[in-house]
């Protein structure tokens, strides 16, 4: 009898066992269904020419075609765009002023639609000098910074939980000037860049050849000079704006005047810049005028873009993980005049340029491996693009 019950239990086990492993298998080969993730672009323009303020597409990876989603109405010039971390709100720099100041620019708050891409109005601030040409979200999601260029000043402002922007928490004027008379006879604050971990804000003055660091206190929305307080370019090479690593390691500058880019080691502990190299981003051959404008870094910090208006092209770099020292290894020409803006792709298989004088949105395709790109044919028409943005959705 023991011994029957023990044969039964043990193909009761048995049989358990191989249900069990059933269902782990079936488990194991069902596929996993995600949301698949909508790629958006956002293009701030200058209001002249038909433009309308901020134009939104909708970009397919499979194709590389942008498709047409809004176009926002802001006659105020809603150039420079930045985006929260959580990709729920966008702030916009505009030319354009609202009272108490109309000679100001201002700073516009717009929603995200998480389905549709679509852009909704919340609110707009004074920005306290005019010309605002740059704005930046720190990366905790809490403040937005803004660059006056015309003023020389800067503006910081606290994002408060429904996306709005509080009213200024502090401003900063500079002062001095810098070697050439026809640019330089003012500061000039053309970015406001947080740092990596956000401690730090650098302010990048085309009109005093300086780079300022500030301490950010986000209890109170307050900056306060960093030590040290700036660091000095080479004189008339006109700072623009900068980037860091992901790793924190390296930081690099791209100079309007000078049209060149400056590697710098980067202390995240104090904030503090250090000199590595200086380089040219025009072919040696190049005879005409150019404006180096906008610098951005591949996904894996193993190449640097910059754009040249003038030349009309992007310089690539290689970036030697070592040293952070750059090799420049292409000029490629980006079919279009004047490529005040562009963006890489967040995966890092696409480069998108906006060529202001020309009006138009180039898509390239780009080799993760060389860092180079191709021209894939795909381009749309936008009023007088300034600056280009990309996020993806789920």
């Amino acid at each position: 009898m023991m011994k029957q019950l023990s044969i039964q239990r043990n193909r009761l086990v048995s049989l358990v066992s191989f249900l069990v492993f059933c269902f782990l298998i079936a488990g194991c080969n069902k596929k996993i269904t995600r949301k698949p993730e909508k790629d958006f672009i956002y293009i701030g323009t200058f209001s002249n020419r038909g433009s309308k303020g901020i134009y939104v597409f909708r970009f397919d990876r499979k194709t590389g075609k942008l498709r047409f989603v809004q176009a926002t109405t802001h006659e105020k010039s809603p150039s420079f765009v930045t985006i929260t971390p959580n990709k729920k709100y966008l702030y916009a720099g505009c030319r354009g002023g609202i009272p108490p100041n109309k000679k100001w620019g201002s700073v516009v708050a717009y929603r995200i639609n998480q389905k549709s891409g679509k852009l909704s109005y919340l609110n707009v601030r004074p920005a306290y000098g005019p010309g605002s040409c740059f704005v930046d979200t720190s990366p905790n999601g809490k403040m937005v910074f803004v660059a006056n260029y015309v003023g020389g000043d800067l503006a910081a402002y606290k994002i408060e939980n429904n996306g709005m922007l509080s009213q200024v928490t502090d401003t900063i004027i500079h002062q001095g000037h810098g070697v050439n008379p026809a640019r330089q006879a003012h500061p000039h604050v053309h970015s406001t860049v947080p740092s990596p971990n956000g401690k730090y804000v650098y302010a990048s003055d085309l009109g005093t050849d300086k780079i300022y660091t500030y301490i950010v206190d986000y209890q109170n929305g307050s900056l306060t000079p960093g030590k040290p307080p700036f660091i000095k370019t080479k004189p008339g090479d006109g700072p623009r704006h900068l980037v860091f690593t992901n790793s924190s390691k390296y930081a690099y500058s791209v100079h309007e005047m000078g049209s060149s880019v400056t590697a710098y080691r980067y202390d995240a502990q104090n904030g503090s810049l250090h000199f590595i190299k200086r380089y040219s981003t025009l072919p040696k051959d190049y005879q005409g005028k150019n404006k180096a404008a906008e610098i951005h870094l591949g996904p894996k910090d193993k190449f640097l873009y910059v754009s040249n208006r003038g030349d009309n092209s992007l310089a690539i770099f290689k970036i030697n993980k070592n040293d952070g020292k750059l090799t420049r290894i292409d000029i490629q020409k980006t079919h279009g005049d004047f490529p005040r803006n562009f963006i890489v792709d967040p995966l890092g298989n696409y480069v998108i340029v906006a060529n202001r004088h020309s009006d138009n949105l180039v898509v390239f395709k780009r080799n993760q491996k060389t860092g180079l790109l191709t021209y894939t044919g795909e381009q749309v028409k936008v009023p007088v693009p300034v600056c280009v943005k990309w996020i993806r959705l789920s």
